[in-house]
């Protein structure tokens, strides 16, 4: 008896294959690939072939049951036209939060352009080696809120709003 497996095995050990004698191959490089076997080319006349094609009941048939094309309705991905209505912002959560990057990325960016300039107020947005520099002179070095806006360029009330001493630490 035995496993049919082991059968499988056993003919394919047995059975030879037949390679190439030589390394080339006998079609000649110039008829590799596609072939264009049709003779015939667009026109604008109406001929023989095309008159038979629309007397096939079956071809007429085929053509029936795809039915009329439709024209496709517009979808609503990135690519498309959709403008959301602050209506649509204010119930969508995903809307309302990237409508809020977009508005502190605006601010961000108008702050940038500013500093340096004569009559800047100070800077809101600051990175985490500004904030930390701030939190260890406010509650290590016990300097006031005014001073450390002072010295780091901060906009009056930056420092205020970090919250109470101790409040932020290190993780």
């Amino acid at each position: 008896m035995g496993g049919a497996s082991s059968k499988v095995g056993r003919a394919a050990a047995t059975a030879s294959r037949k390679y190439p004698i030589s390394g080339r191959s006998r079609t000649p490089p110039s008829q590799l690939g596609p072939q264009d076997n049709t003779q015939q080319k667009a026109s604008e006349v109406k001929d023989a072939a095309i008159d038979l094609d629309g007397r096939d009941p079956a071809f007429a048939a085929s053509l029936r049951t795809i039915g009329p094309i439709d024209h496709p309705t517009p979808t609503h991905s990135n690519a498309s036209t959709f403008a959301a209505t602050t209506e649509d912002i204010r119930r969508n959560p995903a809307l309302t939060l990237l409508s809020a990057r977009s508005r502190l990325a605006e601010q961000a960016e108008a702050e940038a352009l500013g500093v340096g300039k004569k009559g800047f107020p100070g800077r809101t947005f600051v990175d985490a080696v500004t904030l930390r520099r701030a939190l260890k002179l406010r509650d290590e070095g016990g300097v006031a809120d005014a001073e450390i806006e002072k010295r780091l360029g901060l906009k009056r009330g930056v420092v205020g709003r970090l919250g109470r001493k101790g409040l932020v630490g290190r993780a």
